[in-house]
């Protein structure tokens, strides 16, 4: 990666960093992912997607370290750079998958040691589609 390249990605993290996101920007960024990934991603990475985005909406249910990985990975996929560009086939999506199996690799760690009441209450609010896949990872 190149200075201009590095040095875009660090005004970019300031920016998210100082700014407060709406619904509307957490829905136009699962918009862009949808549009982008979603044919492009194995039901499994994309269902790792959703999760994050559900972690990002539900930010009461979760500890701030947590909140901070699911909006920088979601961040990672939908914005224009990345180590890898895009563009590139199957490799370009490659630092993408990492990125995200990263974020939920966390997330589920954390999952795993909540109370069978906050697990229910997680379980609860998520979409049907997305049920089966949190009871495999449980």
């Amino acid at each position: 990666m190149d200075k201009d390249q590095m040095k875009k990605q660090e005004e970019m993290l300031n920016d998210f960093q100082s700014k407060e996101y709406t619904k509307e920007d957490i829905n136009n960024a699962e918009q862009t992912a949808n549009q982008k990934y979603k044919k492009k991603l194995s039901s499994d990475v994309w269902n790792k997607v959703r999760m994050l985005f559900y972690v990002i909406r539900h930010p009461s249910l979760w500890d701030k370290k947590y909140i901070a990985i699911a909006v920088a990975a979601v961040m990672y996929l939908v914005l224009p750079i990345d180590v890898i560009p895009d563009l590139i086939p199957v490799a370009g999506l490659t630092d993408d998958a990492a990125a995200i199996g990263a974020a939920i690799a966390s997330l589920l760690g954390a999952m795993k040691s909540f109370s069978s009441e906050k697990k229910s209450k997680i379980r609860e609010e998520l979409p049907d589609d997305l049920k089966d896949f949190f009871d495999s990872q449980m």
